[in-house]
């Protein structure tokens, strides 16, 4: 996908909003980044959920063929994770910039709301993906090394050849 073509500062919904207040109020406990995931498993969750409660997702272009019906797409219906019946339709939503790293940079600023929404915004980003090419994503919890926010955030795909196809529209329940 082209740089150009990427939307940022995409306007949150009252979900992400919600989200948002949270991040920021976890991020402020003394002690939250001194005993790893013992105290950060639910931080973790939380900046996951935030781009997860957007209504549009990327999707790649092989997940776009196997995927059945109209927009808007149902969450759990139209993207399954498993399934018995047709093991080659099962699908993941990703963050292509990993939720540890979107902590790591987190952790770097004043905790401000207002330093935590631009670090959100800028990576507010969810793909759908099959199963099949998000195991074949060299870079599982990282980015590249010297990869900056603002830098294209579909670069662990390229460097995978996983090809994305623009959005789609979604409703329902938010799937982690």
């Amino acid at each position: 996908m082209n740089p150009e073509e990427i939307k940022m500062n995409r306007e949150l919904n009252d979900l992400q909003e919600v989200y948002l207040k949270i991040i920021h109020l976890l991020v402020n406990i003394d002690g939250m980044f001194d005993h790893g995931a013992a105290t950060q498993y639910g931080l973790l969750n939380y900046i996951a959920k935030y781009s997860l409660a957007n209504d549009t997702y990327y999707i790649s272009k092989l997940a776009r063929s196997l995927v059945f019906g109209k927009e808007p797409f149902a969450r759990k219906k139209s993207f399954p994770k498993s399934s018995k019946i047709d093991p080659v339709r099962t699908f993941t939503f990703e963050h292509p910039i990993p939720v540890n790293q979107i902590r790591n940079f987190l952790i770097t600023t004043d905790r401000s709301i207002d330093s935590i929404r631009k670090i959100l915004d800028a990576t507010n980003y969810v793909v759908v993906l099959t199963q099949s090419e998000n195991k074949s994503i060299k870079l599982k919890t990282k980015m590249p090394d010297l990869w900056a926010i603002g830098d294209n955030p579909f670069i662990r795909y390229e460097n995978t050849k996983i090809v994305l196809d623009g959005t789609v529209e979604l409703k329902g329940a938010i799937v982690r």
